[in-house]
Parts: C-alpha cells; structure tokens; sequence
C-alpha cells in the first residue's frame, strides 16, 4: 500500500515503542498505555487485554469530519480478531463523555441474542442526535480475523452511511433526535475503550486506515487487500 491524497492516518500496528504505534501515513501516532504485539493480519498487530488496555490518538482537526458548516466524507478500514463476544466493545471511536461526541465504531450487545457492529455519527456534541448504520445480528467467531469498514458520504442523513464486514454490505440504517452536522471537539480518538474505562476490547487489532473521503465498495476492498485505493 502506498500513501494516497486523502489517505490522513494508517497504522500497520508491526511495533509498540516507548509506548508508541507509529501512523505511517500523516503522524498521528497511536499512543499505547498497555497492549502487546501479536501475529497481526498482515505481520504484526496489537492485543487488547480488556482489562486496562487503551489506544489514544490525540485530537486533531484531521479527525473532525466537518466545516462548522457541513459535514464531510470519511472512510474506516481495519482487521479485528475478537477474544471474547459476550460483552460489548468500543472498536474506534473520536466519543468521550463529556468532552465529545463525534462518531465511533462499537461491537455492542442490545441482549445475549442480539450482537452487532454500530457505526454512528452525533450531531452539535450531543449523543440524542445521529445517525447510525447496523450490522445484522454479529456474534464473532472468536480468535477469527474480520475485516470491518465504514464510509460516510458527508450528507448529514443515514443514507449517507455504509458499513461492510468481509465485503458484505449491512444496510440497517437508524437516526434519531435531529440530525445537523458533526461538531469539532476536544475528544480524542479512542482505540479499545469507551472514555478510557469502560467496554475494552479484548481482542487484536491490525491494519487501520483512515480516509477523508468516501471510499467505494471497490476501494474498500482493494485496502482491505492491502492495495492503496484507486480514487483516494
């Protein structure tokens, strides 16, 4: 893979030095207060305890998807290898209480039956109002690689949002409150956990890669291969 236009972030998530994951792509390193390195997807990736491990990428205008006028396009791409499936788990996220609320990426449990990836997207700092797509009912196999990606168009409406587990497109899309645009905030982006306590992923993470700019379906899955995209 190789750096495009629009690509702001990737990590390759091969090494854990002083605490540092290095992004290869625009210097946003992932800051590491725990993990470990583990046989990734592609070489190395990193393992979440969920116990007291946290991935901090600290704020940055990059990752506000937003003009104080209108919202604007963006696209999530990353491998996760699950350990456990019976609790939820905050994946990435830019969504700390209190001092943000943008958007994440979560593996949540609404019951024991009804498991599934969340993508959502908060309007004017206020978690009343978004816009969600879902997965179908998701229960991973555990210790198995899934490949997870996200696009927004910048719409500001649910129809404007995609998700794809393994080159399948999920198409259950919510909203709810009412929804204007994405607010720049203080948050930092959060790898692993949900304000830095609670719902940590225990599980492997690798290859994570972010784009401002909607990706298409043939983009996508040439990032998900390890291919830079054609129009990003």
């Amino acid at each position: 893979m190789i750096k495009t236009p629009h690509h702001i972030a990737g990590y390759k998530m091969e090494t854990i030095t002083a605490g540092i994951s290095p992004d290869w792509v625009g210097g946003h390193d992932l800051i590491m207060n725990g993990g470990s390195v583990v046989i990734g997807k592609s070489g190395n990736g990193i393992r979440w305890d969920g116990i007291d491990d946290i991935g901090t990428i600290t704020d940055s205008n990059d990752f506000t998807f937003a003009n104080g006028t209108n919202d604007l396009p963006f696209s999530i791409s990353f491998y996760i290898k699950f350990a456990a499936n019976n609790v939820p788990q905050w994946l990435i996220s830019k969504r700390i209480q209190g001092i943000g609320e943008e958007w994440q990426i979560t593996y949540y449990l609404t019951n024991p039956n009804d498991a599934r990836i969340y993508f959502n997207l908060y309007s004017q700092n206020n978690a009343a109002n978004l816009i969600s797509i879902q997965s179908n009912i998701f229960k991973p196999v555990l210790n198995q690689w899934y490949l997870i990606q996200t696009s927004y168009n910048g719409s500001g409406t649910k129809e404007g949002l995609n998700l794809y587990i393994n080159n399948i497109p999920h198409l259950n899309r919510v909203s709810s409150g009412t929804y204007v645009r994405m607010q720049n905030t203080l948050a930092n982006v959060q790898l692993g956990t949900f304000n830095g306590t609670a719902f940590l992923l225990n599980g492997v993470m690798d290859e994570l890669n972010i784009y401002n700019k909607e990706l298409s379906f043939t983009d996508l899955k040439r990032v998900g291969s390890g291919l830079h995209p054609l129009n990003g």
